[in-house]
């Protein structure tokens, strides 16, 4: 889905808590060992509403669920799936991926981006 098409498919629900919850639980129980360890050291104690302005202003904003230095993955409602972003300030998304992402798989992607780059820079 284009960032065009989305502005014709503006009507959407910000995902509930619960159901939200549920999804992080179904994904961590398949998670590998490896996955769960990055998981768990990034994942926020409690997930957060942050603003996106535009996208998210519908829904008063998106679920966040973890950070790592300057970035954040949150639950994108639009698309009904998980995306990464930049932020400058704490509470604001800096940038809208039109890309659903399963949870599972983002994490994977960055469990083999930092096994990969072990002299990378974490926060």
């Amino acid at each position: 889905m284009t960032t065009s098409n989305l502005h014709a498919h503006t009507q959407w629900s910000p995902i509930s808590e619960s159901r939200l919850l549920n999804l992080i639980q179904h994904t961590e129980a398949s998670m590998e060992a490896p996955v769960k360890t990055l998981w768990q050291l990034m994942r926020l104690p409690t997930a957060e509403i942050w603003q996106q302005h535009p996208w998210a202003d519908e829904g008063c904003g998106f679920w966040v669920l973890a950070t790592f230095g300057r970035h954040c993955l949150y639950f994108n409602d639009v698309t009904q799936g998980f995306a990464i972003s930049p932020f400058q300030r704490w509470g604001n998304i800096d940038h809208f991926d039109p890309t659903p992402t399963p949870l599972n798989e983002l994490i994977q992607r960055l469990t083999h981006t930092v096994l990969a780059n072990p002299d990378c820079e974490r926060a």
